[in-house]
């Protein structure tokens, strides 16, 4: 996706058009599709588990939902035709299900919106943490057991006592969690 300024994150390493067995900046990468797939954050390698894959095109309603392969854990993706949100919920707990929820886009920013886009969803390998892939680029994360989602856009601030305290904003230790 590029915002209408043209910049996309997927410019600087066009992962998407890559043969399987690549190098970039003299690191080793291997990709594979579907589940158990290695996918590149950056220059790290993510193992994750993809439990759903879907088309998108910014701005038509649609909702993306991905089960944790263990536990009560949900993510959920959400174009309500104006924004795209990434929503965290817990079936096992009382109450409102929904833990947390980050800001991924505003479909009118998103100047290549029309052109279908693929979207992601995987999961860890202990099923508590999941990333949300555009294009093979995470644009959200929730860490479960931290209680802490991350996003590129920080939105929305705070509003909850128990889950990401200190806000959404993407940082160097979201490279970590799928490592």
């Amino acid at each position: 996706m590029k915002s209408k300024d043209g910049v996309s994150p997927m410019d600087a390493h066009h992962l998407n058009n890559q043969p399987k067995n690549f190098q970039i900046k003299h690191s080793n990468y291997q990709c594979k599709l579907y589940n158990n797939e290695y996918l590149y954050m950056w220059e790290f390698k993510m193992t994750i588990t993809v439990t759903v894959q879907a088309q998108l095109i910014v701005g038509e309603k649609q909702v993306i939902e991905s089960l944790a392969p263990e536990g009560s854990y949900t993510a959920v993706f959400e174009d309500d035709g104006q924004t795209g949100y990434f929503y965290a919920l817990d079936e096992s707990a009382d109450g409102n299900p929904i833990k947390d929820a980050l800001h991924i886009y505003n479909a009118e920013d998103v100047s290549d919106g029309h052109i279908p886009s693929d979207v992601k969803i995987g999961w860890s390998e202990d099923s508590k943490k999941c990333v949300l892939l555009i294009n093979g680029y995470p644009h959200g994360v929730f860490d479960f057991e931290s209680k802490n989602g991350y996003c590129r856009s920080g939105f929305p601030p705070t509003i909850s006592q128990e889950w990401s305290v200190f806000g959404h904003a993407w940082n160097d230790a979201v490279d970590d969690l799928f490592r």
